[in-house]
């Protein structure tokens, strides 16, 4: 009654059970009793054990059905009719039902051991730090066994991301509203210029244009090829992006790379980059 909007439904018990979240309550005369809810529309699927995943990943669907029944306060038959669902589930999706043993007897010591400790967990006195390693079935645990020696803790990851399966669902930028690393070419002759810019790069060629009314050749080495040599055309047209870099840290070392990638006689920059470094002459030959 309060705003039209806003809007509330009610569920009410049938045969005396009710669902919430995930655990379905009962009531047997004055008591509750507790079982694991599910949608009717679970299908038992996971991460099968022939994909190529960690085993970490594969094994967190179960921990966290082994985690659920450990925890929730489950009647003996409804603990074993639980157990037996999520070894139906481990086959169904290729894995032995002795995993969810193992599993099951690990979730079941750490609570025991809770239960009878008054110890407090030592703390670590050297922060951990984490890597990022692209998953390969042979190599990454033996790198993750190295670098943990190091207090160092992999954690893999794919080189494929969602959003690269999906897509981009907002429209193209245009090519001359971007910035980055861009390069303007003369039509009459093989001059060319490689810049960089903050902005985007159309708004940036129109700059470099209104220096030539002024005579003002100083201020862009554009404007000067066009005041030198006044039959010359240079037009929107002749700008393309060599490279979209939207952190301006990163501007220097592409505008370089990119200058002398493109080192010749024609060149009309003053200078060949920012960033002397040996490691942007090798990017630069690749």
């Amino acid at each position: 009654e309060q705003h039209s909007s806003i809007k509330f439904t009610s569920e009410e018990e049938d045969n005396g059970s009710l669902p919430f979240l995930d655990v379905e309550v009962s009531k047997t005369g004055s008591r509750l009793a507790f079982d694991v809810y599910r949608k009717p529309t679970n299908t038992q699927r996971c991460i099968p054990a022939s994909s190529s995943h960690p085993d970490q990943h594969k094994m967190a669907a179960f921990h966290s059905m082994i985690h659920r029944a450990c925890n929730l306060p489950l009647s003996d038959e409804s603990f074993k009719r639980e157990v037996d669902y999520i070894k139906e589930t481990a086959c169904v999706n290729g894995y032995s039902k002795d995993i969810v043993e193992r599993l099951l007897k690990k979730h079941l010591r750490k609570r025991q051991i809770n239960n009878i400790t008054t110890l407090s967990p030592i703390e670590e006195t050297e922060k951990l730090r984490w890597a990022g390693l692209v998953y390969h079935p042979s190599l990454s645990y033996k790198i993750a066994n190295v670098l943990r020696k190091h207090a160092i803790r992999a954690a893999p990851r794919t080189t494929r991301k969602l959003s690269q399966l999906l897509g981009n669902p907002k429209d193209a930028i245009e090519d001359h509203k971007k910035s980055g690393i861009y390069k303007i070419c003369c039509q009459t002759c093989p001059a060319l210029y490689i810049g960089q810019t903050k902005r985007n790069i159309g708004q940036r060629f129109k700059e470099h244009l209104a220096h030539v009314p002024k005579n003002e050749g100083e201020k862009s080495s554009v404007a000067r090829h066009l005041i030198n040599n006044p039959n010359h055309v240079i037009t929107s047209e002749n700008i393309s992006l060599l490279r979209r870099v939207d952190e301006s840290w990163k501007l220097d070392v592409y505008e370089t790379i990119a200058i002398k990638q493109h080192d010749n006689l024609h060149l009309l920059n003053d200078d060949l980059g920012n960033v002397q470094s040996v490691l942007v002459d090798l990017f630069s030959c690749t």
